[in-house]
Order: structure tokens, then C-alpha cells, then sequence
């Protein structure tokens, strides 16, 4: 789109993924194209002065995708012009249209009216955001209709069909919201839900979205839903507390820690955070525990993680995932790591295999460069550094290891103490008893 050019200083993340990825949108409002001179929603574009330019559709990077292709291809339902020509997705578009003839039968003719209208203000500006796909106008207007009208309907209604009752089919759908290359832009779904819902309701988009989608985040769900907000994203359900970043310094030289059996050697004990965790990347380190929120692996969580991972990739200084994706590949490196961390809790297998969890936590960071201003969990490193470093917490451990694994082998060490004191107690009275004498 050769009428959008320049530069300009994004403030938020909204305006560059479907908002099932972004962040909440903080940047001040657009008034006016300056080459079409048509009036846009003040969402759509963020001005630093003068200048103004509009972010393009994210693809995931080639070296990535050969990693696990299909961990970015959806399994369902294509959102977007990346995967809609794929054979196995075309059942879904006439399910797509269904969704939205059946909102309009609802709502009735004049909000279908506002919503065509509203596309086709949206489209010369949809065609920039997925350039280089090479889409016409009229395409690119009944992709955002549909394909906006169908998530509305998706996430923010009860199912009506047989199809999306069925669990599997609903997690698969909601599993497809995520990928990166499967989205709209923000600004559209907020646009078409404002003109769908009464506006006196009280009701937001986001919310209402993330109660459907939270069912595929890879931690104890109940503990992150109370952590909605309004206009927040999935990517803010994730988002950490700031200490670490706060206490950070420049990133760690190598990144590296024991894994979970080495660690636990050096008298580092495993720890589940409870229900007060506020992410699932709340991690601490103190006086030789290590306290992670539960971390759920299912069939999923490959695929969710690699996206986010894509994500991060294209958005300066967050790199939550792939710090919290490199604490854990340092934790696991075999089936023992992670049947270590998962009696203690801190991993909940639905894989039902160990080694499956090893290397699948193994290869998320392949081709992943560590590109953030910091480490999110600098702190956490240099301290199980510092910690590892002292061999008496290793000479403590092994002690505890060796005598103290069971209560038989407790009462066993201390009668064997008992002996060799009583012993020695006989050697020294029997000693000063030969010089008294």
C-alpha cells in the first residue's frame, strides 16, 4: 500500500497481532490518513508527530518452522489469507459463513449494514497488514466480515452447533486462535464487536474472549483467570511480576544452570507454588528452593509455546517466554529431570512419557536466538550459581541423600552415631582412668 509511509513510534502491540497475542494498547489516537484523507478509527494507527507507519502480518521465520512445521499450521480453521487455501481447512470456511449469517439473523439487517460498511473502510488498510499476499480488495473485505464475525461468535457466545459443543473440536479451534500467522487485526474485532453489541451492556471483547481461551494456557487455569482485565490479551495473562527484570542486570554469560538432578544434588529442593502464583512464570529462589507455578504439558503446549516464542521474536524487549523457555530447557536434559520436577509438582505430564516432556522441552529453544535487554531470571541463575558453588550444600546434601532417605535409615545413622560416641566416650574414660592410676 503505497499511501503509508514514513516512521512512527509504537507504544502497544494491539495493532500488530489478532488480540489473542498482543498487549494492552497504551498509544495515543489517529485522526486522519494523510494520502487517502479518509477518517479511520482512532485505533487503527499511532502517530509519532508527523510520521506514520502501519506494521505488517508477522510470518514465522523459516529456520524456526523447520523445527515443527505443523506447530504453526492450523488443524480446523484458517484465519486470515496464510493457511484459507488448504485443503483440509475448506470444510470450516462454509462453517465460518454459517457463524456469520447466523449473527446477522440475529442482530438483523442494520447492524449487517454497519459491519459491511465498517469492513470496507478497514480493507485498503487490511490489504497493507497481510502485503505481500496477493489479495484484492473485495477478498480482503469479506475475509475481515467473516472471519471477524465467526471468532465474535466463537468466543463470546454458547455454542449453537454440534460441531463446536464437542470438546475436542472447541479446544482445536481455540488452539488455532493462537497461532501467529492465523489472525486479525486487533482493531477490526474491536470495530465489529462495538457495532454487534449494545454498548450500554457493560460487556468488553477481551474478557469474554480469554474465559473461552485460558483453557488451552499451559498452567493450573483456575489460578490465572482472576487475572483478566479489561483489555488485556492472552500474552498479559502470562506477563510476570517485574522483580526479576528490576534486579537484572544484562543477561547472564551462557544462560546456564544444572539440570533438576544436578541441582537437586547440590541440596536445591523443587517446590510448587500454590494457588497464590500471579503467572506461570513466577519463579523464586530462596534459601535453596526453587518455587515454579505447576506447568501443565499437554498435547497443546508445543504448539502454544512455539507461537509465543515467533512472537517474541518480532516485539522489542519482551522476551518472557523464551526466558521462561530457557530456565526449563536448563532444568530438563533427561526423562529424570522430568520425573523429578514432576513429583514434586512443579510438572503435570498429560503426556503420559517423560522422555517425550525431555525433548520436547529440549528443542523449543532450537534456532531461537536470546534476543531481550535482559534476562528475566538473571537473578534466579546467579543465585543457584552462588549456591552450587559452596560444596558444603553439596556435602549437606549427599548426607541427606545417603542416611536420610528414609526414617529407617535415619533411626539406622543415628544409632550408628550413638555407638561410635558411646565408643569413643569408653576410650577416653578408660584413657584418663590408666593415667589417674
Amino acid at each position: 500500500m503505497a499511501g503509508v509511509r514514513g516512521r512512527c513510534q509504537w507504544f502497544g502491540d494491539e495493532q500488530r497481532f489478532c488480540f489473542i497475542l498482543l498487549s494492552q494498547y497504551r498509544g495515543p489516537p489517529f485522526r486522519s490518513h494523510r494520502e487517502t484523507n479518509r477518517i479511520l478509527p482512532e485505533t487503527w494507527f499511532i502517530t509519532n508527530r508527523s510520521e506514520t507507519e502501519v506494521p505488517r502480518h508477522a510470518r514465522v521465520p523459516h529456520r524456526l518452522r523447520q523445527v515443527n512445521e505443523t506447530a504453526y499450521e492450523p488443524e480446523l480453521v484458517s484465519i486470515g489469507p496464510c493457511h484459507r487455501h488448504k485443503e483440509h481447512l475448506r470444510e470450516m470456511e462454509m462453517v465460518k459463513k454459517q457463524y456469520c449469517r447466523r449473527l446477522f439473523d440475529r442482530k438483523g439487517e442494520e447492524t449487517k449494514r454497519r459491519c459491511v460498511q465498517a469492513v470496507r473502510s478497514m480493507a485498503e488498510f487490511g490489504l497493507y497488514w497481510y502485503s505481500p499476499y496477493d489479495e484484492n480488495i473485495a477478498d480482503i473485505e469479506t475475509m475481515l466480515l467473516v472471519d471477524g464475525c465467526f471468532i465474535i461468535e466463537l468466543l463470546c457466545k454458547e455454542p449453537q452447533d454440534e460441531f463446536a459443543r464437542l470438546r475436542w473440536s472447541r479446544i482445536t479451534l481455540f488452539g488455532d486462535l493462537l497461532l501467529l500467522e492465523n489472525q486479525l487485526p486487533f482493531p477490526v474485532l474491536k470495530e465489529l464487536y462495538r457495532l454487534i453489541n449494545d454498548p450500554t451492556d457493560g460487556t468488553d471483547f477481551a474478557p469474554q474472549a480469554f474465559a473461552k481461551l485460558i483453557q488451552v494456557l499451559p498452567g493450573k487455569n483456575a489460578e490465572f483467570g482472576i487475572f483478566l482485565r479489561p483489555a488485556s490479551s492472552a500474552y498479559g495473562i502470562f506477563l510476570p511480576r517485574q522483580t526479576g527484570i528490576e534486579n537484572g542486570k544484562g543477561r547472564v554469560e551462557r544462560q546456564s544452570i544444572g539440570c533438576a538432578t544436578e541441582l537437586a544434588e547440590a541440596g536445591i529442593k523443587f517446590v510448587k507454588v500454590e494457588s497464590n502464583a500471579k503467572s506461570l512464570f513466577d519463579v523464586n529462589f530462596t534459601d535453596g528452593e526453587m518455587k515454579i507455578p505447576t506447568f501443565v504439558i499437554g498435547d497443546n503446549t508445543e504448539r502454544l509455546l512455539r507461537n509465543l516464542i515467533a512472537y517474541e521474536l518480532f516485539v522489542h524487549g519482551l522476551t518472557y517466554v523464551i526466558d521462561y523457555v530457557t530456565l526449563m530447557d536448563n532444568l530438563v536434559n533427561t526423562a529424570n529431570d522430568v520425573k523429578l520436577l514432576r513429583s514434586s509438582g512443579v510438572i503435570v505430564n498429560m503426556l503420559g512419557d517423560d522422555e517425550a516432556v525431555g525433548q520436547m522441552i529440549n528443542k523449543l529453544r532450537d534456532f531461537v536466538t536470546l534476543c531481550g535487554d535482559a534476562f528475566f531470571y538473571e537473578k534466579i541463575f546467579v543465585e543457584v550459581q552462588q549456591h552450587c558453588a559452596k560444596p558444603w550444600n553439596t556435602w549437606k546434601a549427599k548426607i541427606r541423600h545417603d542416611y536420610f532417605t528414609t526414617p529407617w535409615s535415619g533411626i539406622a545413622f543415628y544409632g550408628a552415631l550413638l555407638v561410635a560416641l558411646a565408643t569413643i566416650g569408653q576410650f577416653i574414660v578408660a584413657f584418663f582412668q590408666k593415667q589417674l592410676s
